[in-house]
């Protein structure tokens, strides 16, 4: 298996989210929020995908020939105040909505605080965020979560990030990430599930 890393175009799409749903169908979030619903798992998928595009973030891909078998989506460090920024996340949130309806409000309120609270990262300097990060189950254990972690790493430093942070709900993917480099950092208790905040600091 020869697996290259690149971009992920609109063409990956439909691609991309299937691979994501069946990489995060039994994920503590996920299960938490969405149980088994696949349909509700896919729209939420589909909100995050959206977000990323329209705030400027980066979706990463691991290619095995022209096939996708895995994806990371980032965010970009805080971005100052603007009315481009304000206009983008509003649009956004838009499309949180018809998924918000079905949840019901004490679902949004956890997934809401989840996004807030995780998103934070340390108390000091601008880091990027690897929001999530999905290999096709057939596929894992081969290093491709690997390569796409220090893709990301690679990209926040162009982004001029002083450093990389994520969450894992799985407590078996801490030590993954530490050997990686990252720090553990904030635990954040959400009643349903738990999240493991890390951080990793680019060197200058």
């Amino acid at each position: 298996m020869t697996v290259t890393l690149g971009k992920i175009a609109r063409t990956h799409r439909e691609s991309a989210l299937a691979l994501m749903v069946s990489a995060f169908l039994d994920d503590p979030l996920f299960l938490a929020m969405f149980g088994q619903d696949e349909h509700k798992a896919r729209a939420f998928l589909e909100f995050m995908f959206d977000m990323n595009t329209l705030l400027d973030g980066e979706m990463l891909g691991a290619f095995d020939r022209s096939v996708l078998v895995g994806c990371a989506l980032m965010d970009r460090p805080q971005q100052p105040p603007s009315l481009r920024y304000a206009t983008r996340l509003t649009m956004a949130l838009l499309r949180f909505v018809p998924l918000a309806l079905t949840l019901g409000a004490g679902k949004v309120a956890t997934l809401n605080k989840y996004m807030v609270e995780t998103r934070k990262g340390p108390a000091c300097g601008r880091y990027a965020y690897l929001a999530m990060v999905g290999i096709d189950p057939g596929r894992q254990g081969r290093g491709i979560g690997r390569r796409l972690v220090e893709a990301a790493v690679a990209q926040a430093a162009a982004w001029n990030a002083d450093g990389l942070a994520l969450d894992t709900e799985n407590p078996a993917n801490i030590r993954l990430y530490e050997k990686l480099g990252f720090i553990s950092g904030r635990t954040l208790d959400l009643g349903a599930f738990t999240s493991f905040c890390m951080y990793r600091v680019i060197e200058p």
